[in-house]
């Protein structure tokens, strides 16, 4: 399988030799990891210039890292969107990361699920997976945060999978992340 995991960590942090650890632990298996450390890129924020789906259909007409972002998203059998918590969310970095994915829809609607959402520029879409920090997190975080991904999800035709913590040992996650 084809990992992609999107870091969002916006500085040194434990998180990063525990991110490195699942890493390597999915490598060793023999999956392929894209390991993108987001705080390395170029990652201009959206700005809503609809110019992915008129001027330019599929691509951002933002030259940066962005572009990056999004194909190895797409060749992705499993996204890991990974971050630390921060004031009850995934960072900004993760956030705006995430927000570059617009590409990937059309700007027409059609009903899934009994919900209006854009149609889905692919056919193929990764998994998703939620891979956050644990500190400071309590149990209405953690709902809270599975909901808004999981309705991430449904917008970008990508099931979520797996939502885990760094309360759990990389062997555990390594584990969880192969059967996602």
């Amino acid at each position: 399988m084809r990992f992609t995991i999107l870091d969002g960590t916006t500085a040194p942090s434990p998180l990063d030799g525990w991110l490195a650890t699942v890493a390597s632990g999915l490598a060793a298996r023999g999956h392929v990891v894209q390991h993108l450390p987001l705080r390395d890129m170029r990652i201009c924020q959206c700005r809503g210039c609809f110019g992915c789906w008129v001027r330019t259909p599929g691509r951002c007409a933002i030259r940066d890292d962005g572009e990056r972002v999004l194909r190895e998203f797409l060749a992705a059998d499993v996204a890991v969107l990974a971050s630390p918590i921060t004031l009850g969310f995934t960072s900004s970095l993760l956030r705006r990361a995430v927000e570059r994915l617009l590409p990937q829809l059309h700007p027409y609607f059609e009903v899934v699920q009994g919900e209006i959402h854009h149609r889905q520029r692919y056919s193929r879409h990764p998994r998703l997976a939620l891979l956050h920090g644990h500190v400071g997190v309590d149990a209405e975080d953690r709902e809270l945060l599975a909901l808004l991904h999981r309705r991430m999800a449904v917008n970008m035709a990508s099931p979520l999978a797996a939502v885990l913590s760094s309360d759990r040992s990389p062997q555990e996650v390594t584990d969880a992340l192969a059967r996602a």
